[in-house]
């Protein structure tokens, strides 16, 4: 009897030794996995969106809404304030003081255009204890009256943490090109009096 109740104990354990294997080898693919991210998190850790669409005005039109220092803050969402540095906005190795805010934060950066093609292409790269980023628009002449629009931005965190869980931004990330691009479009549908203008005498 002593026999038996032995190799019964000894058969409901009989694969241990595999599932002790699976555990040990779960557990090292996550750590893997783990230590991966980590590793592509300190080693680059940007996050690039882009959004496009297709407004009703002319590409001259939309131009100085990209650069101008007073127009900036009216559309582009989360910037408060421009201030000029050094140089025309619309020129290459120009500089400004870009003040932000953000869920009650506030923090300052320096930018500066890193590309300037009047009327098809503004790139501007800005640096602050917060984070980089590149910021680039492009324009897209369609017709007269209409302008395929680009926005492509670049975000690096200085923080560790926030570069790992990056991806939990990148709703609010993606909601703030919106908000820019849908505030862009309400004023030069309230400034545009050339010959696309959608205001009504």
């Amino acid at each position: 009897m002593q026999r038996y109740a032995n190799r019964k104990v000894k058969d409901r354990f009989r694969d241990w030794n595999l599932l002790h294997k699976s555990v040990v080898i779960f557990l090292w693919a996550l750590g893997f996995g783990t230590a991966l991210r980590a590793y592509l998190v300190v080693d680059g850790g940007a996050v690039e969106l882009q959004m496009e669409q297709t407004l009703p005005h002319g590409a001259e039109t939309i131009w100085p809404w990209l650069h101008d220092t007073e127009n900036r803050p009216r559309w582009q969402a989360h910037i408060t304030r421009v201030s000029k540095l050094r140089g025309d906005t619309a020129a290459v190795r120009s500089t400004r003081l870009i003040s932000w805010r953000d869920r009650g934060k506030r923090w300052t950066g320096v930018e500066e255009t890193v590309a300037s093609v009047p009327g098809r292409l503004y790139e501007v790269y800005q640096e602050s204890e917060k984070d980089t980023r590149r910021f680039k628009v492009e324009l897209e002449p369609i017709s007269a009256c209409q302008t395929r629009v680009v926005f492509t931005e670049t975000i690096r965190d200085e923080s560790y943490s926030n570069r790992f869980f990056g991806f939990l931004q990148s709703g609010d990330r993606t909601e703030r090109l919106t908000i820019s691009f849908s505030a862009l479009t309400d004023w030069l549908e309230t400034t545009d009096t050339g010959p696309c203008s959608t205001v009504s005498e």
